[in-house]
């Protein structure tokens, strides 16, 4: 069954009535990863139990094409309901592995399985949206309308109150991946805890001048040939706490939008209208540096940078450690790439 972008978090709140098969799939991540969580953390009458989930990937699954269907046919040993978390990180086809457990899950059985985006023609998004056990559940990045509402609807439960010009402010500087939006306005809540106010002075000096700061730096570094100060800043975000994996996310976010808007140069739009007109806007501070890239890329070359940057996160999940390293080496061979085409 296809659910509806409007009905998701409707069908999520219906307990009762989720698919023994569900898929929560799109290029919003952090949105993924939340949904999966609580629909994992509804069904599970025994959260303190860490045998009741059982988590699987496809390429383990790859690998032994058995284990999945073994999975679903054993019985739990430690609760009655058994989950089954399945992540797909990887392009290793499991079509087959799924379409035998649409056949013989049952319904003391849910597997929940969480994916990246799935255009309208993937295959397995196909099955899942046919099949009458399953549902499938999109994940879209926010728009300006969804962010403000993350915002004020967070704010509102702990009775804090923002200036408009700093909510502007913040909804044009948050990331349109949920996760990453609600770590930093889980900042803001700590930060405003006494006095229970934001105002502009606050978002420019937590939001836009820290963590996401930097890696906008590196991103706008990177993507316009200065390879040696975007591994400078990059270093710094490390030591700020902010991990390799969330700076090759940003990277993705921002292909998304540029994709947007090199599509739109290469239909003869102006630079200036295609970035002054853009929902949310663009912070004024960045609206030079992203001009630039656009005069720099083209969609064809942002699409291979976003290959180059998905296949960095797969290798980093495959060899743990050192994700710092193959970050730092997809800097430097974008920089190279941006160098030499804005020759």
């Amino acid at each position: 069954m296809q659910i509806k972008t409007n009905n998701v978090d409707n069908y999520i709140a219906n307990k009762k009535d989720y698919h023994p098969i569900v898929l929560v799939y799109g290029p919003n991540s952090g949105l993924v990863s939340e949904r999966a969580k609580t629909i994992i953390k509804n069904l599970n009458e025994d959260s303190n139990n860490a045998f009741s989930v059982r988590t699987l990937d496809n390429d383990t699954l790859s690998n032994n094409e058995g284990l999945l269907i073994d999975e679903l046919q054993t019985v739990g040993l430690f609760s009655e309901k058994k989950i089954i978390k399945l992540r797909l990180h990887s392009n290793k086809s499991i079509l087959n592995q799924i379409k035998i457990a649409l056949d013989i899950i049952n319904s003391d059985t849910n597997l929940i399985i969480e994916a990246g985006n799935l255009p309208k023609s993937n295959a397995l998004r196909t099955l899942i949206e046919k099949s009458k056990k399953s549902a499938a559940l999109p994940c879209y990045n926010e728009d300006e309308r969804s962010l403000r509402n993350i915002i004020r609807y967070e704010f509102k439960q702990q009775g804090i109150t923002i200036d408009h010009d700093a909510l502007d402010s913040l909804v044009s500087s948050l990331s349109e991946d949920r996760q990453i939006c609600k770590n930093e306005i889980s900042k803001l809540i700590l930060y405003s805890h006494n006095t229970k106010k934001l105002h502009l002075n606050d978002i420019e000096m937590l939001i836009n001048d820290t963590a996401s700061s930097i890696t906008e730096q590196v991103i706008d570094n990177t993507l316009i040939g200065n390879g040696k100060k975007a591994l400078i800043q990059f270093s710094r975000g490390l030591s700020t706490g902010t991990p390799a994996y969330q700076t090759a996310y940003s990277f993705q976010q921002h292909f998304l939008l540029l994709y947007k808007f090199c599509l739109l140069k290469e239909r003869n739009f102006s630079l200036n209208s295609i970035v002054d007109n853009y929902k949310p806007p663009i912070h004024f501070k960045r609206k030079n540096i992203i001009n630039q890239q656009i005069q720099i890329w083209n969609s064809t070359y942002i699409q291979k940078a976003q290959n180059q940057t998905l296949e960095t996160i797969k290798q980093s999940r495959l060899k743990s450690g050192i994700d710092e390293q193959l970050m730092a080496e997809l800097i430097l061979k974008l920089a190279t790439v941006a160098k030499q085409m804005n020759r």
